[in-house]
């Protein structure tokens, strides 16, 4: 399969999750004001969602390339990127590793609310005129 041909896959997907995430956006925005549900919502079932295809369509050999770039590459990557690091996490955990998985949670959690605050800052200092 050409790379060309999998971008496309991937595109095609992506904005299908994207699309998906921005409904359950519209549809939670006006009943919770304080507590971002709607991204709760968009990272639990794209962990949910993650896990059915990878156990179901994954491991019995039913998820061909194509499918893999529309479904978990694109559809799972524009709905949520924390699908991914739910799913590679409970292989983690799964294989007995849990030391690792904890510090896979750890960098994970922790590394992005940090990386976010450093942009901000970063945003914030190189504005000051």
């Amino acid at each position: 399969m050409s790379t060309s041909i999998n971008f496309i896959y991937v595109a095609l997907g992506g904005a299908a999750g994207a699309c998906l995430r921005y409904t359950i956006t519209l549809m939670l925005s006006s009943n919770v004001q304080r507590f971002p549900a709607a991204t709760l919502v968009a990272n639990l079932l794209g962990a949910l969602l993650a896990g059915l295809i990878v156990t179901l369509l994954w491991h019995r050999g039913l998820l061909d390339t194509s499918l893999q770039m529309v479904l978990v590459v694109g559809f799972l990557g524009g709905f949520t990127t924390f699908s991914a690091f739910s799913v590679e996490t409970f292989r983690l955990a799964e294989s007995g590793n849990l030391p690792l998985a904890g510090l896979n949670i750890v960098l994970n959690v922790a590394g992005s609310l940090l990386a976010v605050f450093l942009g901000v800052w970063l945003a914030r200092t190189l504005l000051v005129e």
